[in-house]
């Protein structure tokens, strides 16, 4: 890509961003870490903290885990588990929600020029608590992401990007 081309898909996505958020002041929060075992298996790790509007006080918390296998360079597949709370502050106390999730993963990961491409499809086992009983449903999702270099070194270890989920 060129700088042109770089500067036009930013651009191309601004109105995206601008009309995609809500009028409200949150903080996310997020860590994420893969430690590898051997060249085929990985432990998976992330957190994530949100707060509520205005930053007032911290409202979800996700932490998720997980063991990934490496069929190749570019596909792997993964089971985990996810824990996440979310909590409200009602005038009467504070309204809790728990969830408990298993997950399946297939994950791909490519290059286009220098560009990182990554489609990530993700089937979930949700546990959700109501008073003593639980709710059990199914998800799937799906996470497409384009990452971009803006100025970066010639192997991309140093350097500015753009990361856009599409």
């Amino acid at each position: 890509f060129t700088q042109r081309t770089t500067l036009f898909l930013v651009l191309l996505w601004c109105p995206h961003w601008i009309l995609a958020q809500p009028p409200e002041t949150k903080g996310w929060f997020f860590l994420s870490h893969t430690q590898t075992v051997t060249k085929k298996v990985a432990i998976l790790f992330d957190a994530q903290v949100r707060s509520a509007d205005q930053l007032r006080y911290v409202n979800t918390l996700l932490l998720r885990s997980g063991v990934a296998y490496n069929l190749n360079k570019k596909h792997s597949v993964a089971l985990g588990y996810a824990y996440k709370g979310d909590w409200e502050r009602q005038e009467d106390g504070v309204d809790r929600q728990i969830e408990n999730r298993i997950y399946e993963q297939y994950l791909f990961e490519s290059t286009i020029g220098k560009s990182e491409v990554t489609a990530r499809f993700r089937f979930e086992q949700r546990f959700v608590k109501e008073d003593v009983h639980y709710l059990f449903s199914e998800r799937a999702r799906a996470f497409l992401a384009l990452q971009i270099p803006v100025i970066a070194n010639n192997d991309f270890s140093k350097g500015m990007y753009v990361n856009q989920p599409v």
